[in-house]
């Protein structure tokens, strides 16, 4: 009789966890509408502020709040997600780095691709003598 509750109990608990599936919940993409994939949060923030209010649209975050952008490696849901967007708007550069064999993986994905980054003139750093401290030469410092 204990075998049998002890079974029930762990059957109930396996059940109640396949049923579960992913803690971060996704917006089914629509098919009569227009639906946008984004990398990370400022663009998906940008793209919810535009299409604010416009009827039969989905914004999607691709990687969820605490994952690592510079190391992301992408899953099978993630390529068809990739796949079924209308629109995949991407930061672009180094950081982005996964972005590419994301979209290699996936046909005709990069002619639906916005990189950000290529949207605007980039602004090289300025270096200005003095405002950071160099100790460029060679000799031992002695404390007295």
């Amino acid at each position: 009789m204990k075998k049998t509750i002890c079974f029930g109990i762990l059957l109930a608990v396996l059940l109640s966890f396949c049923g579960c599936g992913s803690l971060h919940q996704e917006p089914a993409a629509s098919d009569d509408g227009l639906y946008i994939l984004t990398t990370i949060f400022p663009p998906y923030d940008f793209a919810r502020e535009i299409t604010d209010g416009v009827d039969n649209v989905t914004v999607q975050q691709l990687l969820r709040p605490g994952m690592e952008s510079h190391t992301y490696d992408p899953t099978p849901a993630d390529l068809i997600a990739v796949q079924n967007c209308d629109l995949f708007i991407c930061t672009g550069g180094v950081s982005d780095a996964w972005v590419q064999t994301l979209l290699e993986a996936v046909p005709g994905a990069d002619q639906k691709c916005i990189r950000m980054i290529e949207l605007v003139d980039a602004v090289e750093e300025e270096h200005i003598e003095g405002s950071t401290h160099r100790h460029e030469h060679d000799h031992d410092h002695e404390d007295d």
